[in-house]
This record gives structure tokens, C-alpha cells and sequence, in this order.
């Protein structure tokens, strides 16, 4: 099987289930989606944006930064980027794909909290990596929502991610939020925080002009 067949299988079977649109693969109307799709899913959906988005977020981070990493299908390009365009940093995060990308690269320090291993998201979560974040402190948080509304602020729809990035919002100097085109204008049934909020909000060229 191609890869381009094995998306074409993913995509369908994303529409079948009212996760998206297909025609430019558009997420469905958000309160109608009966479940999130899991992050090996996401990877596939908007790649070229993603890694965009990721690129231009990037530009923000200087050698030697202390740097908070929340978790995604956008957190992990993104650190692929970052592998490859620096040779010193300290990476505050609690997703084990940024481990796996960023942890042998001589140079980089990893620190993660302790927790509960959640395994759909690779992730290290609960009260304890909740408070283990509350431990470090970094110059930069990069957070990868799940929505951006101007009416309803910025959102996600597992609510296991709600404490781990407000953890990393308040540990961090500046708040970066990235997201690809195609998550602007949905509303996602938990809000994160308002848009005001946000030091800096990183999205991809494809970001219409009136939003």
C-alpha cells in the first residue's frame, strides 16, 4: 500500500466518523465531532501546514533558550525542526515523542515531570505532572491548542490537557500558541484561555486575512 492510499483510507474513514470534511479535509462542525481523533490520526491531517506553522514558531527560539514543549501533532514537527536548526537547549515537556525526537542530540537537557502514562497521547499526565511542571521555569512556552475562535478564545477537547497547559502558561515568560490554519475559527468544547492571553500566536500562510 502507498502512502497516498493509506491517507486516502485515513481521510475517508475520518469523514465517515464526522471527524472531518473532505474537499481541503476541514474539521466538522466542533460540538458535532463524537470523539478526537488519536495523535498517530492527527499526524496524517495537515501535515504541509503543520510543519509551516512549526517552521515559522521556531524562529522565535534563540541557542542556549530554556524552552516548554506541550505535546501534538504539531509539537512533534516541530521538534523535528528543532533537531535539526539547534545545537543548545533545555526542553521543559511532558510528551514522550519529544523525548524520542530531541533526547539523544547532544547538546539539548530534557526534563519531564513524573505522572501517569497516557498512552493514545504518549504523554505524561495527572496531578503529579501537573505539579511537577510547577516546578521549572522557562523563557518560552509553545502550546499546540486544538481550536482559535476571536469570539470564544482558545480550546482543546480532551480535558487531560487542560492542566498540563495551563502548567506550562504559568511557568513560562512568554506564551507562544501554534496552530495551522485549519484549526482557526473552530470552537472546541473546552476553553483553554481568552486569545488575549497569548504572548504571540504562530499559524501558517494559509490564515485568511480578516482572521
Amino acid at each position: 500500500m502507498t502512502t497516498g492510499e493509506r491517507y486516502d483510507i485515513i481521510m475517508n474513514e475520518l469523514a465517515r466518523q464526522g471527524y472531518i470534511s473532505r474537499g481541503g479535509a476541514t474539521l466538522a462542525d466542533s460540538f458535532s465531532v463524537p470523539d478526537f481523533p488519536p495523535l498517530d490520526v492527527r499526524l496524517e491531517l495537515h501535515k504541509s501546514t503543520k510543519i509551516e506553522a512549526a517552521s515559522i514558531a521556531a524562529d522565535l527560539i534563540e541557542e542556549g533558550d530554556t524552552i516548554g514543549l506541550d505535546s501534538g501533532s504539531t509539537a512533534n514537527p516541530f521538534a523535528e525542526i528543532l533537531a535539526g536548526r539547534f545545537e543548545k537547549l533545555t526542553v521543559v515537556t511532558f510528551s514522550l515523542d519529544i523525548v524520542r525526537i530531541l533526547g539523544d542530540k547532544p547538546g539539548v537537557t530534557i526534563l519531564v515531570p513524573g505522572g501517569c502514562y497516557l498512552s493514545g497521547e504518549r504523554i505524561i499526565s495527572g496531578f503529579m505532572s501537573e505539579q511537577g511542571l510547577g516546578r521549572f521555569h522557562v523563557d518560552k512556552s509553545f502550546i499546540f491548542p486544538s481550536s482559535f475562535s476571536v469570539a470564544h478564545g482558545i480550546g482543546m477537547f480532551k480535558p487531560e490537557f487542560y492542566p498540563l497547559e495551563r502548567a506550562l502558561m504559568s511557568i513560562s515568560e512568554k506564551k507562544i500558541f501554534v496552530g495551522d490554519s485549519s484549526k482557526f475559527g473552530v470552537v472546541a468544547p473546552i476553553r483553554l484561555c481568552d486569545a488575549v492571553e497569548a504572548d504571540v500566536i504562530v499559524s501558517d500562510s494559509g490564515l485568511d486575512e480578516k482572521t
